[in-house]
């Protein structure tokens, strides 16, 4: 009774440090069987309760000490010894994930504007360094920075650009203009990208995307059902939030969009 006490309050913890077995992590399917996952090697395998409770406590003890886990178990050292081993050996004879490095970078990043026109609840940013109550030429990045910045991604490699505010990426939409134009005369091989919480897009934004789409990818943010999100992103205007709920303002925006893009509806 007592060993089962200490598993189930163990069972949740996922994070497994590096050691011979590293990073493995188990997961709760059901009350007898677990689910040991390899993340390196990709692989997983099915194993029962008291294996289960021997890997845990072998990454919870490092350096390993057999005799407790014995103890704890009331399993023999040799078989706790021996299972330890065939686990080893199987995983050792995996070939791990091969990891691609890169000599060059291949993603431009441009934090093109520190400003937002929602305060999320959440949001780090809202009462830290990149928020102040009056707007500065420091907050917006300038197009002749965004173009130098680019040519030296170019030089060095990149083939892709990310508009990332800090901030509202479409509250600085002259900028995205400018710079996607730029590269089509430069004849940089390149596509954007960018995230936006939806609300500033309109028709001039979507003209701009159909005339690009080929090289323009978009993500917009959504928090979840209506009732989660309108409770996270709220407008700085308090009376604004309760007459315009964000969620709806997004939705009608995306249905806009995809009706004039595609010509059809595809907001669900």
């Amino acid at each position: 009774m007592e060993t089962l006490n200490l598993f189930s309050s163990l069972q949740f913890s996922y994070h497994v440090p590096s050691f011979k077995l590293a990073d493995i992590i188990l997961d709760n399917r059901d009350k007898d069987t677990f689910i040991l996952y390899h993340p390196w090697s990709q692989t997983i395998s099915e194993i029962n309760y008291e294996d289960a409770l021997i890997f845990k406590l072998y990454e919870l003890e490092y350096p390993i000490n057999i005799n407790k886990i014995s103890e704890i178990t009331n399993r023999p050292e040799v078989e706790i010894l021996k299972l330890l081993r065939e686990l080893e050996e199987e995983l050792s004879a995996l070939n791990p994930t091969e990891i691609h490095t890169f000599d060059t970078p291949l993603i431009l990043m441009l934090l093109s504007d520190l400003r937002c026109n929602l305060r999320c609840r959440y949001c780090y940013t809202a009462s830290g360094s990149y928020f102040t109550k009056t707007l500065s030429d420091k907050q917006v990045m300038d197009l002749e920075t965004a173009k130098k910045a680019l040519d030296i991604g170019i030089e060095l490699g990149i083939n892709q650009v990310h508009f990332f505010g800090g901030g509202e990426a479409l509250l600085n939409f002259e900028i995205i203009k400018g710079l996607v134009k730029y590269a089509e005369a430069q004849n940089y091989p390149v596509v954007f990208a960018m995230i936006t919480n939806g609300t500033k897009i309109n028709k001039d934004f979507i003209e701009f995307v159909e005339q690009y789409k080929d090289i323009f990818n978009i993500t917009v943010s959504i928090d979840g059902p209506k009732l989660i999100h309108d409770l996270n992103r709220n407008y700085p205007n308090v009376y604004k939030s309760y007459k315009e709920n964000t969620l709806q303002k997004v939705y009608s925006n995306l249905e806009y969009f995809f009706e004039t893009l595609y010509k059809q509806p595809r907001v669900q």
